[in-house]
């Protein structure tokens, strides 16, 4: 889980620690959209370190960030375990009065076994990616506050910037919004907050501090550049895919502006904390489809979904997740009516 652009983290986490990279040069290779391979510069420094201790504190973040990310899957697996979701084996007229006018939502049962397997390459690669993306930030935040002595004004200027790097070690907010959630329920005291600016941007507990425990073995390595079968790369299972951000809340996203919901509606009145708990950002499309949040998509080859699941079904399931108190106006995105008539 340290191969690709999370290895270049690892290597940053080291020259930071070792004071061999300053702000000027991090930021030109935090803008570097080409970081595979790593820039030369960037190796000679890391190459030249002769001393190993900032090399043994970066093999205990990896070991760290590993742990956290075994913590939080199993937090995921579980709460998917718990939800009961609405199954959408109503006629569609009640599933479009649902959708458009609230009406209660009804036949609650479990996700089925197959949407609760362990996580697949891609899916543990994404969500290591987000904590070596907390773990460098915490690491540049401290070189900040202590060698460079910048002002707060500057941190908060600097971590703006730092949130919207092009190249792919950039911030991907849904999956981060997650993992922040995340340690503040698992964690036995509030995370320490590194800016004021941005809420979301924690340092990340010990995996010793949190109320569960959890270690799973690493994953063999792949090659990222393999793109795989049609099949495959139809429902984002190719190694390829976890060089990029996972799709899930951009597909909920489409479905919902792309269907004629009124805007009252849970689909448009719902805080997205109830998807972060579940881990949505981290799944790819296949494990969405075995939970009844994706429709059909790409090739019809093995392994062949039984059926194309309607729009509405699967826009039935999203919301049914949502309860009572989860029904508050934050972080609800603006409604655009696209079509002038409900889409099956």
């Amino acid at each position: 889980m340290t191969s690709g652009f999370n290895g270049q983290k690892f290597r940053l986490v080291v020259a930071i620690q070792a004071a061999a990279i300053g702000p000027g040069p991090l930021r030109k290779y935090l803008e570097d959209k080409h970081w595979d391979p790593m820039p030369p510069v960037m190796e000679s420094i890391f190459w030249s370190l002769e001393c190993s201790t900032p090399i043994r504190q970066a093999i205990k973040s990896a070991a760290k960030v590993h742990r956290l990310a075994c913590i939080c899957y199993d937090s995921f697996i579980e709460n998917i375990k718990k939800a009961r979701p609405a199954r959408p084996n109503v006629n569609e007229n009640e599933m479009h009065d649902w959708l458009c006018f609230d009406t209660p939502v009804r036949l609650t049962m479990p996700f089925p076994p197959e949407a609760i397997h362990p996580p697949s390459f891609v899916e543990q690669f994404w969500l290591h990616r987000a904590l070596w993306a907390f773990e460098l930030y915490s690491y540049i935040y401290r070189a900040a506050t202590t060698r460079w002595a910048w002002s707060p004004k500057k941190i908060g200027r600097y971590t703006g910037t730092f949130l919207i790097f092009p190249n792919e070690m950039n911030w991907h907010e849904d999956e981060h919004l997650t993992i922040t959630q995340c340690m503040r329920c698992l964690s036995r005291k509030e995370p320490i907050q590194l800016s004021s600016y941005y809420p979301l941007l924690i340092k990340l507990p010990s995996p010793d501090d949190l109320i569960i425990n959890s270690c799973w073995p690493l994953s063999d390595p792949v090659d990222m550049n393999h793109f795989g079968n049609k099949v495959d790369r139809s429902w984002e299972r190719s190694p390829w895919f976890a060089k990029h951000p996972g799709s899930a809340m951009g597909t909920f996203r489409s479905l919902r502006s792309d269907s004629l919901v009124n805007s009252d509606s849970p689909l448009f009145q719902c805080d997205l904390r109830v998807f972060r708990g579940l881990g949505i950002s981290f799944w790819y499309d296949w494990r969405l489809y075995e939970m009844g949040l994706q429709s059909k998509m790409g090739f019809a080859a093995q392994p062949t979904p039984e059926y194309e699941k309607p729009i509405t079904d699967v826009l039935y399931t999203w919301y049914s997740l949502v309860k009572d108190e989860d029904l508050v106006d934050k972080n609800a995105f603006p409604f655009r009516r696209r079509n002038s008539w409900y889409i099956r």
